[in-house]
């Protein structure tokens, strides 16, 4: 695995992004020693804060392609599916982060999912 650290050992947000992207591309090749009690399969989706939402832009466009502007984010589509990636500027006062992330959920019901989240103490 390619190292993404810095020369001060933090992991950059582009960084981890390019490594996330690996699982999209070829699903099959992480495995899992047990059945987990929600099996994913795989990353739908991220979204990160910029501090730069126009340098981003141009950044990511030469990785993925033309991005689509939705309000104050821009979304910019990752592979086959409906998989995707999506940029906001940083809001006053915040630092740049991730700010979220989806999984596609196998055979998915939400009750199910449900009583599986409550059995960890987890409420929806």
């Amino acid at each position: 695995m390619p190292d993404l650290t810095t020369q001060y050992g933090v992991v950059t947000r582009r960084a981890a992004l390019l490594a996330l992207a690996a699982p999209i591309l070829s699903p099959r090749s992480i495995a899992q020693p047990t059945r987990p009690v929600i099996q994913t399969r795989r990353l739908n989706n991220v979204m990160i804060a910029v501090s730069n939402l126009e340098r981003s832009k141009v950044f990511y466009e030469r990785l993925f392609g033309p991005s689509i502007r939705q309000g104050d984010t821009l979304i910019f589509r990752v592979g086959e599916g409906p998989h995707f990636f999506a940029l906001t500027r940083v809001r006053e006062g915040a630092k740049p982060d991730f700010l979220s992330y989806g999984m596609t959920v196998a055979d998915f019901d939400a009750q199910r999912v449900k009583r599986s989240l409550a059995d960890f103490g987890i409420s929806c």
